[in-house]
């Protein structure tokens, strides 16, 4: 029996694609494969929503299909200062290239390496001694020593300008050499298309990394024969690039200097929608703990998942932790406890995604009102949301005082209740405290 949704190798080798995504990601392959140009795709999803195993499943096809293939997990990598070798380091690695060639590339890495290295470390020392040197240290020195000190200064820029015009061909030719060969070595014949580069999870990365890499694969490796996915959110990148270079930057405009287009996960239909969501939830459950009940109450909270996915835009990943809360739920009830889906199914909801309500419910303040305007309930006849109906219909009694229950039928509510010998109003406090509050999860 299992607690927590299956974890990401689970679903990275499961023989079902529920959504539909091996079918897209082969369209983005089909795209790769027939551009004469390189191109950088950014694939932008917000947080959660199942990139990082869509990424890794369209790795592992791309190499059934005779692509070369790096996966590179930037967020595992953003400690590393130099991200020309890490990102040239997965391509000598990760693709399969010969001996001789990769020693070939190898010396061209080497050659590249050396250039950005100087350049890196001297933006180190800058950025070391930036403020360590003040107008102010010369305010009590005369004239001469000032002079002296100024004369020392332009000497030293020009022998770092005639080393920079020396070394201007050599590096450039360098840059040169290591692409040209690096497109060469991933040329496409009959048995071998292009190499397509992942990147994974760069919206979670340090801003000043995260750039780095833009800047990096737009400069070095931006040749033909080779493709970059970006798999990001791209609000985020626009963040860091306003953190980067200031809130006045047009951060869109800027990261359209990298990136070619981007891309989205396709969308369904609300019918088939539902569909797919509640196929995956009943896919998360089957392995948690039995409900006691043939599985009518798992069947029962994955038609609740669809509703509050479609109201709340939640994620994959906040629907799995949901599940986990549900399934706890189960572990510790049976056939014989007192668990009304109804108020079972919102008070997991609000346990996770609204902590002020899910109090009051703990503490016996919650109101009707307050679950009916979170799950816009309506009690006009003519304006009743079939799905929501029978939510509403719970909520109400078990909320609502007597006086304000007259006019609806709630017989059927009293014979559920004789059997556990609890008063009506205690229900929704015992179920938040006893069974769906038992757990605490990170927040």
């Amino acid at each position: 029996m299992k607690i927590l949704a299956p974890d990401i190798e689970q679903a990275v080798g499961a023989s079902e694609d529920i959504f539909g995504r091996d079918s897209f990601g082969d369209g983005l392959l089909k795209v790769f494969d027939l551009s004469e140009d390189a191109l950088v795709v950014a694939l932008d999803e917000p947080w959660g929503s199942g990139k990082t195993v869509f990424a890794r499943r369209l790795a592992r096809r791309a190499r059934d299909q005779k692509f070369k293939v790096v996966y590179f997990d930037a967020f595992k990598r953003d400690y590393d200062s130099d991200v020309f070798v890490s990102l040239a380091a997965e391509i000598l690695e990760e693709t399969g290239i010969k001996p001789k060639e990769k020693k070939a590339l190898k010396e061209k890495v080497k050659d590249v390496a050396k250039i950005v290295g100087r350049v890196a470390i001297k933006g180190a020392i800058r950025g070391l001694t930036a403020g360590a040197v003040r107008a102010s240290d010369f305010e009590d020195a005369n004239e001469d020593i000032a002079n002296e000190v100024g004369k020392e200064i332009e000497a030293e820029l020009d022998k770092v300008i005639d080393s920079r015009l020396e070394n201007a061909k050599a590096e450039q030719k360098a840059f040169e050499s290591f692409r040209q060969t690096l497109s060469d070595l991933m040329s496409v014949n009959d048995n071998q298309k292009p190499l397509i580069f992942i990147v994974d999870e760069l919206d979670r990365c340090r801003p000043t990394y995260a750039l780095s890499v833009l800047e990096t694969i737009k400069h070095l490796f931006s040749v033909k024969n080779v493709h970059f996915l970006l798999v990001c959110q791209l609000d985020q990148l626009s963040a860091a690039t306003r953190k980067m270079y200031g809130s006045e930057i047009d951060a869109s405009l800027y990261l359209e200097k990298f990136i070619h287009f981007r891309v989205t996960f396709p969308q369904f239909e609300k019918r088939e929608n539902d569909r797919v969501l509640k196929k995956f939830v009943l896919n998360v459950l089957k392995a948690m703990p039995d409900d006691d009940e043939s599985g009518r109450l798992k069947d029962g909270f994955a038609d609740f998942t669809s509703l509050v996915w479609s109201r709340g835009q939640y994620s994959l990943r906040r629907i799995e932790r949901l599940c986990t809360l549900f399934g706890l739920c189960m572990a510790f009830t049976n056939k014989n406890t007192i668990r009304h889906q109804a108020l079972i199914h919102i008070l997991c909801d609000l346990k996770l995604s609204s902590p002020r309500l899910f109090s009051k419910a703990k503490n016996g303040t919650l109101t009707y009102q307050d679950v009916k305007n979170r799950y816009l309930f309506s009690d006009d006849p003519d304006k009743r949301n079939d799905d929501l109906d029978w939510y509403a219909m719970n909520w109400r009694y078990f909320l609502l005082s007597d006086e304000e229950l007259k006019g609806f039928d709630v017989s059927v509510f009293g014979r559920s209740l004789f059997e556990y010998s609890i008063d009506r109003e205690d229900v929704v406090r015992f179920l938040a405290n006893k069974i769906v509050d038992r757990f605490a999860f990170p927040t």
